[in-house]
């Protein structure tokens, strides 16, 4: 039987300053090339995924840790603006993560992550945010920018508490067996999806991605993958049904970065507020699509408004 505290999702992961170097093309290796702007713009997979879901009206914690410094004053700031609850990210004297995000004219990125303070997160932060907190958490959602060790043991903590447990493997690193076993639902992208079974060149149509997630979902258990693939739409496999669905028609494309965390973060906040499966797949894919047509990552994200829904739809206590 669950608190009568209200329900709500924690995030563990990243916080990072993105700076967004926009340019024409990308450099070839050894190439210098003029960029055409330069930009600061708050980040991190975890803090990401916060705002998407806080965004869509749901209550969210984010377990996370910041360096002092003028970034790390700026990152909260935003959270906090953002509707994202900071109590349980702890502050250290390391330098705050940061990513180099270069934007093409395509819309596409390249990214590369310093982890600075994400790296030094300690279970005692887990411990007492999820001791004080309970089953209030009803998800528990994190990804591969914080070390996978406290993933794992935050995962393992989470289900003793009857929490959903959502991870994005991402940066993609081997996932060990126990985590597997923890986790109920994977959002994966073409790419982890290729890495995770094993594959080296994989092109994933979404035929493809269907029959390969639908394969390792056999190997794994009865677990629910879902597949993201940008342009050409996503795949799922959950319980005995699998799911292929189109993207969803942009104008434009303005910027890719944070889309995957903003479909994560949006699919996880619609299953909580009581949508279907397929409902939050869709509901999710929409706030994607919004999202790429704007610059930024959390930024970009739309709010309940933008994607035409007044209320959340089944949210419980």
């Amino acid at each position: 039987m669950r608190t009568a505290m209200t329900s709500k999702i924690c995030v563990l992961g990243s916080i990072n300053m993105d700076v967004a170097v926009r340019v024409d093309r990308f450099p070839q290796a050894g190439e210098t090339i003029t960029g055409l702007a330069c930009e600061f713009m708050p980040g991190g997979k975890g803090a990401n995924q916060a705002i998407a879901a806080a965004n869509m009206g749901v209550t969210v914690d984010l377990i996370g840790s910041l360096g002092d410094d003028e970034f790390g004053k700026l990152l909260r700031n935003h959270l906090v603006a953002s509707g994202v609850n900071t109590d349980a990210v702890v502050q250290t004297e390391s330098s705050s993560g940061t990513a180099i995000v270069m934007v093409n004219g395509e819309g596409n990125n390249q990214i590369v992550v310093i982890p600075g303070s994400n790296t030094l997160l300690q279970r005692k932060t887990i411990d007492e945010y999820l001791d004080r907190q309970g089953s209030a958490v009803r998800y528990l959602v994190s990804q591969f920018e914080v070390p996978l060790d406290l993933v794992s043991y935050a995962f393992g903590k989470a289900k003793s508490l009857r929490a959903t447990t959502v991870l994005n493997p991402s940066p993609m690193q081997v996932i060990p067996p126990e985590l597997i076993e923890q986790t109920d639902l994977f959002v994966l992208n073409a790419l982890e999806l290729a890495q995770v079974v094993g594959l080296a060149n994989f092109i994933c149509s979404p035929d493809e991605a269907a029959q390969m997630a639908f394969r390792w979902q056999q190997k794994i258990g009865q677990k629910t993958v879902v597949v993201t693939l940008g342009e050409n739409g996503l795949a799922a496999v959950h319980g005995d049904q699998v799911i292929k669905q189109p993207s969803q028609k942009v104008d434009h494309v303005e910027d890719t970065t944070g889309a995957g965390d903003c479909f994560c973060g949006c699919l996880v906040a619609f299953l909580h507020n009581g949508y279907s499966f397929n409902e939050s797949l869709a509901l999710a894919q929409k706030a994607a699509a919004y999202s790429v047509q704007r610059k930024g990552a959390s930024p970009s994200f739309p709010r309940l408004e933008s994607l035409g829904i007044n209320e959340t739809k089944g949210k419980t206590s």
